[in-house]
């Protein structure tokens, strides 16, 4: 058994600097997000699920291809919980991004489940955010998603 397989000694996962390297996440800084995951980490968020540290830094890489100016802001922890062989945290933020450099400005709020191995790296990270928000861009699926928010949704005042 080595010393970080040893009950009750994990290296400490550094929080601080995964919220700020994602609040300053660019083209040429993923690979240092990419060394907070696990190896063998998974990721899943509301369009796509990998495994493999290659693979998650990718989908950031991907990102910045696609997006115009994707930036994460607002990140703040929610919460976190230690168990014996788990820790956890959820973190928060808003994700900012157009499709195109003079395109609309797009707004999602969302968190992160983070689940911390006993190596002090990531081995989980779950995105939770409403994918219907982009959706509703869409030419035809757009003018279901809405008819299908007003028609389930409440109808009083918007909130912020």
């Amino acid at each position: 058994m080595t010393d970080d397989e040893s009950p009750g000694v994990r290296p400490a996962f550094d929080l601080d600097a995964f919220m700020t390297l994602a609040g300053r996440l660019t083209a040429d800084n993923v690979h240092q997000l990419a060394a907070l995951y696990a190896e063998d980490c998974g990721f899943r968020d509301p369009f796509q699920e990998v495994r493999g540290r290659a693979a998650v830094a990718g989908i950031y890489r991907h990102m910045f291809k696609q997006l115009h100016m994707p930036v994460f802001k607002d990140i703040r922890l929610l919460g976190s919980m230690h168990a014996d062989r788990l820790e956890q945290f959820v973190v928060a933020w808003r994700f900012e991004f157009s499709f195109k450099p003079a395109g609309h400005r797009h707004a999602i709020d969302g968190c992160s489940l983070l689940e911390i191995d006993r190596r002090g790296l990531i081995g989980r990270h779950v995105d939770y955010w409403d994918a219907s928000l982009l959706m509703q861009e869409l030419p035809v699926a757009g003018t279901l998603i809405r008819w299908l928010r007003r028609k389930i949704g409440h109808a009083g005042p918007a909130y912020p």
